[in-house]
């Protein structure tokens, strides 16, 4: 009798363990597609909007407009799209190459993309103290690491010093103007980091270069390498999230190609606590 109990008692627990698995695989399917289902959804909506607004310019054409610029966009077309949108990130032969965003606050596109589809992806977005102008000495662009590669994933590679070499400048373009980005430092930052807080003054920007800016393990050509931190007016920073420790972040540092070109202006700063997860 006891025997036969036995039996069945371990058929019952054979069945339940059984059963219990493949509850967890079906859940784990499910999550997997769901991912790789925003990844995709993402993936669309970005590539379909860059083939209605973006073009690429050939020699002959950058010639004729004396603007060195890759690409050209249509920011009427864009702001059909959604108004928000105060800019275009690009970077030649990678994947950066999409439309900025500028919310309310830090959270509108964190998690929703240019057409307001809710996706991890999310947008990429200017901090929302940030002057959209770019006066502001530190302006912010925000964007997910995601594991498909996809939007500032690839800001890490520039610990790679020959992916630096490929990949020394970025371009931001806006209506009114196209702006050359050379990219002078990349390093991990704590998520509370002063570069998430809008300098008011450039003293501030100067002290914060001083105490960072040999984290950086990219090697300058000289131009840039004799590049004085109080010489420097202006910033672009390119935030996303790092592993290296809890609330890590991985920043980008970019000077603009002619510094005259940024108008003046400043913010205030960003209130405690309110830094995004990118």
């Amino acid at each position: 009798m006891r025997h036969l109990f036995m039996k069945t008692f371990r058929r019952i627990v054979s069945d339940i363990i059984i059963i219990a698995a493949i509850i967890v695989l079906a859940v784990s399917a499910y999550n997997l597609y769901k991912i790789f289902s925003e990844y995709s959804a993402a993936e669309k909506e970005y590539s379909e909007i860059s083939d209605r607004v973006s073009k690429k310019k050939d020699e002959e054409k950058k010639e004729e407009e004396e603007d060195p610029c890759p690409i050209s966009i249509d920011f009427e077309e864009l702001k059909k799209i959604n108004p928000d949108v105060v800019g275009w990130i690009y970077c030649e032969d990678t994947v950066i190459d999409y439309p900025v965003l500028k919310g309310k606050d830090n959270d509108q596109y964190l998690h929703h993309t240019m057409e307001g589809q809710y996706n991890s992806s999310g947008s990429i977005f200017m901090d929302y103290m940030n002057e959209p102008d770019l006066s502001s000495i530190n302006t912010i662009l925000y964007g997910h690491h995601m594991k498909n590669g996809s939007m500032f994933a690839s800001l890490k590679k520039y610990n790679d010093q020959e992916y630096y070499e490929e990949h020394p400048v970025m371009w931001y373009l806006t209506p009114e103007k196209n702006y050359k980005l050379n990219v002078f430092a990349g390093f991990v930052e704590r998520y509370d980091s002063p570069i998430y807080g809008i300098f008011t003054d450039r003293k501030e920007l100067t002290d914060y270069l001083n105490a960072s800016r040999d984290k950086s393990r990219i090697e300058l050509p000289e131009e840039l390498s004799l590049l004085k931190n109080e010489d420097i007016g202006h910033i672009m920073v390119l935030s996303t999230c790092d592993y290296s420790f809890d609330n890590a972040r991985y920043i980008l540092l970019c000077v603009y190609d002619k510094e005259e070109d940024i108008p003046s202006g400043q913010k205030t700063e960003v209130p405690e606590d309110d830094f995004p997860e990118k």
